[in-house]
């Protein structure tokens, strides 16, 4: 996986890598699958994979990952309603949405803007000149 791992899923939620039902491998079989949906959501702004480590990507891959697992795991949809993962789920696409949407960009961990896919950048982007009003 690209945009989080194995280790980071597990602390998130504990119970998913419960030693008795779910390997390490199906988590990342599954971590995987959902990074997939995330890199066709974006791919019309940003190429992808994203190389750069993005704390919004590893958040969204976590949250939908689990959620998906959860889902398998426990079987049963009223068992999970009764959870708190749907809501984190559909918080966790609708801030993929936004990214698709261009309604926000993408940042590094470090907090430089992830360039979308043929975006020129500009260092005068915010210029007023200084003696011209301001529209």
């Amino acid at each position: 996986m690209l945009y989080t791992t194995v280790e980071n899923i597990i602390t998130v939620m504990p119970m998913v890598g419960s030693a008795t039902t779910v390997t390490d491998s199906v988590v990342a079989l599954y971590g995987n699958r959902v990074e997939a949906y995330i890199n066709a959501k974006i791919s019309g702004l940003y190429a992808v994979p994203v190389s750069s480590e993005s704390g919004v990507l590893m958040k969204i891959t976590e949250e939908i990952t689990i959620y998906e697992l959860l889902s398998k795991r426990l079987g049963n949809s009223r068992d999970l309603s009764k959870t708190e993962w749907p809501s984190i789920k559909k918080d966790a696409e609708a801030l993929l949405n936004d990214i698709a949407n261009g309604k926000i960009a993408l940042m590094t961990s470090s907090g430089t803007s992830l360039m979308a896919a043929g975006q020129i950048s500009s260092s005068t982007l915010n210029y007023v000149p200084t003696f011209s009003p301001v529209l």
